[in-house]
């Protein structure tokens, strides 16, 4: 006690063996040292804590022995004790709460404790029995460790407070276990206060279909008010409907693409489709359809062309522009005439037609016609002259003035060959050729072609080289064959770079000696043979 005056022995200044007393003293007191820090055991990263008695959630006693624990370095540690089985823990996170008991708060850095908190209570430890009996709302039995609340003791008030509203208490998890909240909308509650399922069907806005008895006939043969079909009938019932070509029934059933004259579809009478791309329907034999027109089966049919299954198909137009309308009625053998400027309404003309037409032109009175018509001394190319064609059974064409000039040229350059002119260009260096000397360049006038190796061209010296030396030939300043005289020849042998060398109007011919000159070679002379 902490009182002026206190129950325990105490220790006197001139007592001997003082040690004893102490010892008893904290011997009497031990029941608050419980898990406290045990200075002996702590060292470093190693926490010790003294041993005791401790409370566990159940109610029981459990008797902890001394330990230790070891703590985490450069971190906040947070011993505690786990009142579910009594064991110490410790962790760098935080107090845990629930189901466990503060113990201390340790502070480590470089390997030591730098700073702890003592957090326990006296909780730890029993504090004193309640006596068995009924203490109102609880019963208290086996010396104070078994609590029991009384049947109808605890309260709508007592118990804790729902989350929100519109919370139904119960279980919707599958299993046993604790209360949970439900939702329940205000729809539900609504629901839930009607009196009776008349009013829950009123609530719904089910009217009487609730009632109505179910039906699984999939021909509706019933034709009730009191019946209500279910989806597997009604669905068998429509598919009876529309597969089984019901009189009055059209289903569409997609597009056709034409453009390949493909055959009509198998298909059952109603059945609809659209042509997506312009062509003939049944086969290149059957009739031209226009995007947008529409196929009908009339008569349940199998794939086929126009020819087998045409009769079984309607085909309705979608683009009739254009299309011409009559009278209601006309006289027979009159002629038709336009009403108006549109050009899609014909009338009755009024008359029949007068005169004699018997269609027996012949050569004879063609002959005159063309005869009789004006001149024209001088055709153009867009004129036009009548011809008969032979690969069409002699009908009647036209051919232009241009066509037949082409068609004559073809067949005159067959029978007269292009006729090639000689072209010869001369060049002359009197005396020993200096270095890289321009022996000749000049253009040339007109296209000009010289044969491969400059066939048919000579070149000639009046004093023999003395090593092989080679003329460059060049074409507007880039190299196109070589002129070169051998050891001890004065005449000398031609190559091209190419298969032949050919000049336009305009292109510059150039002959340059070599970069060194031969010491004896002189008075070169060349002539190159080229046509044009």
């Amino acid at each position: 006690m902490a009182d002026s005056t206190t129950n325990l022995d105490l220790i006197a200044t001139s007592q001997a063996q003082k040690e004893v007393t102490a010892n008893d003293l904290f011997d009497a007191g031990s029941p608050a040292t419980a898990l406290g820090r045990r200075a002996t055991t702590t060292l470093g990263l190693t926490w010790g804590y003294y041993g005791g008695v401790v409370a566990l959630d159940d109610g029981s006693l459990l008797q902890v022995a001394n330990g230790t624990k070891t703590l985490t370095n450069t971190a906040t540690n947070y011993v505690e004790l786990d009142t579910s089985d009594g064991s110490v823990d410790v962790n760098t996170s935080g107090w845990t709460g629930s189901g466990k008991k503060r113990l201390y708060k340790i502070v480590v850095a470089g390997g030591l404790v730098t700073s702890f908190e003592d957090w326990r209570t006296t909780s730890i430890t029993p504090s004193g029995g309640v006596s068995d009996g009924d203490k109102g709302d609880i019963t208290v039995a086996s010396s104070g460790t078994s609590w029991t609340i009384d049947a109808d003791a605890v309260t709508y008030a007592k118990m804790q407070n729902v989350s929100a509203t519109d919370k139904l208490l119960g279980r919707s998890t599958a299993g046993s276990g604790n209360v949970e909240e439900i939702t329940c909308t205000a729809a539900g509650r609504a629901l839930l206060d009607d009196a009776d399922s008349a009013a829950q069907r009123t609530t719904l806005g089910l009217g009487t279909s609730a009632t109505l008895a179910s039906d699984t006939d999939v021909t509706l043969a019933a034709n009730s008010d009191a019946r209500l079909a279910t989806q597997k009938a009604v669905k068998a019932y429509i598919d009876g409907v529309v597969t089984g070509g019901a009189a009055g029934v059209m289903i569409f059933k997609g597009t056709i693409d034409c453009s390949a004259n493909p055959n009509y579809p198998a298909a059952n009478a109603g059945d609809v489709y659209k042509v997506s791309v312009a062509g003939k329907i049944g086969g290149g034999s059957g009739p031209n359809v226009e995007v947008g027109d529409t196929l009908y089966c009339t008569t349940t049919a199998v794939s086929g062309n126009h020819a087998t299954v045409g009769s079984s198909w309607n085909i309705v137009q979608e683009n009739i522009d254009g299309a011409v309308i009559g009278p209601a009625s006309a006289t027979n053998g009159h002629l038709a005439v336009f009403d108006g400027t549109t050009g899609k309404l014909i009338a009755d003309g009024g008359a029949a037609p007068t005169g004699t037409n018997t269609g027996d032109e012949t050569a004879t009175t063609l002959g005159t016609t063309f005869h009789g018509a004006a001149n024209k001394a001088t055709p153009v190319d867009a004129d036009e002259m009548p011809i008969l064609d032979s690969v069409a059974s002699f009908i009647g064409k036209h051919v232009t003035w241009a066509n037949i000039k082409a068609t004559l040229k073809t067949y005159f350059d067959t029978l007269y060959a292009t006729v090639s002119q000689p072209f010869d260009l001369t060049a002359f260096y009197p005396g020993v050729p200096t270095a890289s000397a321009i022996v000749t360049r000049v253009p040339v006038a007109r296209a000009v072609t010289f044969p491969d190796d400059f066939a048919g061209s000579y070149g000639v010296a009046s004093a023999a080289a003395t090593a092989s030396t080679a003329f460059d030939v060049k074409k507007n300043g880039s190299s196109v064959g070589t002129i070169t005289f051998a050891l001890g020849q004065t005449t000398a042998t031609f190559v091209t770079s190419g298969t032949t060398v050919v000049m336009a109007a305009g292109d510059v011919l150039q002959i340059v000696a070599p970069g060194t000159p031969d010491a004896t070679l002189a008075d070169v002379g060349f002539v190159l043979a080229g046509t044009r």
